[in-house]
């Protein structure tokens, strides 16, 4: 039931008038925020207005551009969450806005208690009457007529009907011309009940009950028809017959009328069936049909039975017994067609299901944003999970006939069956259905597929075998780009056409390790292979790239290798001569800490071999720095070029040749280039290697011309 005091909840006002506007205190304010504190009052002004006169859409729009200017003001919050609840805007929604008034920002003109009415009757609503309760009664404790129906209805929807009935019985005394108090009352209690209270408050409710329509006539129906439920005899005849001379209708009516003989089986079976086409509760609409079977009529059990038959509306359900609907079942030629299940009333439904002559075949579950398929119900075919803009973030495809899953069970109306002969079918919430985890969907799919975010448009799809991965095949726009093999669920290796050319160059190699202090690699470097290997960044995995190596000409033999180990430690090695053997290698020495937590030096290490190939020269380098030449058994010494990022080993060349040998090796781009150039001077050795471009003078060109 939905509280009716949107326009009251503004009687209940603070001291605080006009005048404080003027007399804010703008001292602390400069003059830009002042000038916005102003715009945003006056606002706030026109809101009120505007509410009081329930143009929600111009409150709405008032208060949101108030609160553009200053989103400080809890008043603006709170007009904005009451306009939102008058435009019948989610109740999950409208609680979010009125938490923000009760807990940021200062109050001008309102008092601060009329937000706490408001956020205690949604809770009420939403299942968290106790909570409700607790709002109303922390101090300052508020006493109102609205405060006191929300804790009359919150009692009764935790189960204290003792203390509802308390409740009740005040506001029967203090607030007499309140609709609310008698309609709450006849629609939590029972009409049977013999308990000497409510045999009392129903006979005085109901001998003013005349008198309540003038508040809200907008209700008058649904309390005359409830109350005439606990009359008797004459009394309940004649409130039948004003009833229906009021032109008033509800489908209680149709049950009421029946067992009062004002209604035909036939003509009650109508007046039913004006509402259940459109909309109707499934208690009334059973309890009629459980009524109308007592009549055996012949011809109306016949209609009856083609119309639940061919039966086309929509049945409302509560579940959990407080009186509020929280699922609706659309049902078309007699089966359901979609189920709309709201667990805690709050307007955001947690899930939907869709039906095929009421076998479920999808559904949408908002609570962990997943939609699931069925293809032979109840056994799964796909699961997806969705992120928060709907977007599909990883499909599971399970195998047929392995896992049986629903969020609701659908079983027949034995009742109906029995008198009518129709399989009326009816849903229910599935209370201990086995959740879908992740572990659940992998060990019972035969692939799932999620997307990449290490190319554009990238979808890796898993291969999976009694729950372990296989291979994952990595696509783009549909064409494989990489592909992964998998031991015992762990990756191994991967192939990856990193130039698109349709040739899988490249190869990597992982490992997995649960030890944390091996610092493989770095936090990036984790995060760019958890992408390469399951499509999103992330760290703390425990996989790790263990090598990579790259053939380029096609020829199996690799012209790249590069391997990672622990503590940093790393081996780059280039074959440009295509032997099998390196030609050109680039060594990371592991870094560990000393006892006070510092670091190694950072050691690297460059080896080439000379221009005769039978010599091998290694560059040591300190924290970046090259300082030393290992030659044969020679030490050589390392001597940095004054005008560019250049290092020539044992003797520096002439003017300009450093920059030749820099733009020759530029031109080339690769690491791991080892070249001769020639320049007017000498003939030099030129290498780079990772970040570093080395020269070594090989043959002097005056020597050589001398010598021929």
């Amino acid at each position: 039931m939905t509280a009716v005091f949107v326009t009251g909840i503004f009687a209940v006002s603070s001291a605080v008038s006009a005048q404080t506007y003027d007399s804010f205190d703008s001292g602390a304010l400069n003059s830009a925020n002042l000038a916005n504190r102003k715009t945003a009052l006056r606002c706030l002004e026109l809101a009120k207005n505007y509410s009081a006169k329930k143009q929600w859409t111009l409150a709405v729009s008032q208060a949101e551009l108030g609160l553009s200017y200053d989103n400080k003001i809890a008043d603006l919050w709170y007009i904005l969450a009451v306009s939102k609840t008058g435009m019948g805007e989610s109740k999950n929604n409208v609680l979010q806005l009125v938490t923000k008034s009760l807990y940021s920002g200062e109050w001008l003109d309102y008092n601060r208690d009329s937000a706490r009415v408001l956020y205690a009757d949604i809770l009420s609503d939403t299942l968290r009457g106790e909570q409700a309760i607790e709002v109303l009664d922390s101090k300052p404790v508020i006493f109102s007529a609205d405060a006191e129906y929300i804790r009359a209805k919150s009692y009764y929807r935790i189960g204290q009907k003792e203390n509802a009935r308390l409740k009740i019985d005040t506001a029967r005394k203090m607030y007499p011309d309140d609709i609310r108090f008698p309609l709450l009352f006849f629609t939590y209690e029972d009409s049977k009940d013999t308990d000497e209270f409510v045999v009392k408050t129903a006979s005085n409710f109901n001998q003013r009950i005349r008198l309540y329509g003038n508040g809200a006539p907008e209700l008058d129906a649904e309390l005359q028809i409830k109350a005439a439920g606990f009359a008797f005899g004459e009394e309940q005849e004649r409130m039948l017959k004003s009833f229906n001379a009021r032109r008033y209708r509800h489908p209680l009516y149709a049950i009421l009328a029946y067992q009062n003989n004002l209604l035909t089986p036939q003509k009650a079976l109508s007046y039913m069936a004006s509402f259940a086409d459109s909309r109707v509760d499934f208690d009334l609409f059973n309890q009629f049909f459980n009524i109308l079977a007592e009549s055996k009529d012949s011809e109306v059990m016949e209609k009856s039975k083609e119309y639940l038959a061919q039966y086309s509306g929509i049945l409302c359900f509560d579940t959990d017994g407080d009186k509020i609907n929280n699922m609706e079942v659309k049902f078309t030629r007699g089966r359901p067609a979609t189920i709309v299940y709201d667990q805690n009333q709050d307007e955001n439904n947690e899930f939907i299901v869709a039906c095929d002559f009421g076998v479920p075949v999808h559904a949408d579950v908002n609570y962990n944003h997943f939609s699931v398929e069925w293809e032979n119900y109840p056994y799964l075919s796909t699961a997806v999970f969705h992120g928060s803009d709907n977007s599909e973030l990883v499909k599971f495809n399970i195998i047929q006939n392995e896992l049986a899953w629903s969020p609701v069970s659908i079983e027949y109306n034995q009742f109906i069956y029995d008198e009518f002969g129709v399989e009326f079918y009816i849903p229910s919430y599935a209370k201990n259905q086995v959740p879908l985890t992740t572990k659940l969907l992998v060990d019972k799919c035969y692939n799932y597929q999620l997307k990449s975010r290490e190319r554009k448009n990238a979808l890796i799809t898993y291969i999976v075998l009694d729950g372990h991965t296989q291979l994952a095949e990595y696509t783009m726009n549909g064409k494989l780009y990489a592909q992964a093999e998998f031991q015992n669920g762990v990756p191994a290796i991967r192939i990856v056409d990193a130039d698109d050319d349709g040739v899988f160059e490249t190869t990597e190699f992982y490992g997995f390790t649960k030890d944390v202090d091996l610092m493989i690699q770095t936090s990036e470097e984790e995060k760019a292979i958890m992408t390469n290997l399951f499509g999103l960044p992330s760290t703390g995995e425990g996989f790790y790239l263990s090598k990579i190596q790259i053939d380029r000409n096609k020829n199996t033999i690799p012209d790249f290798i590069e391997e990672y180990m622990a503590f940093g430690e790393k081996f780059t090695s280039w074959d440009t001569n295509e032997d099998g053997l390196w030609d050109v290698q680039y060594h990371r020495l592991p870094r560990v800490k000393d006892s006070q937590g510092r670091l190694d030096p950072l050691v690297e290490e460059s080896s080439f071999y000379d221009i005769k190939k039978d010599l091998m020269i290694t560059v040591r380098a300190v924290d970046g720095v090259p300082s030393k030449v290992i030659s044969g058994d020679q030490n050589l010494e390392v001597i940095k070029d004054k005008e560019n990022d250049f290092y020539w080993i044992g003797q520096a060349g002439g003017e300009f040749d450093a920059q030749i040998c820099v733009n020759e090796l530029n031109a080339l781009g690769n690491q791991g280039e080892c070249i001769v150039v020639t320049t007017k001077e000498n003939k030099i050795l030129c290498v780079r290697v990772g970040n570093y471009l080395y020269g070594k003078i090989v043959h002097a060109l005056e020597l050589e011309q001398s010598e021929k």
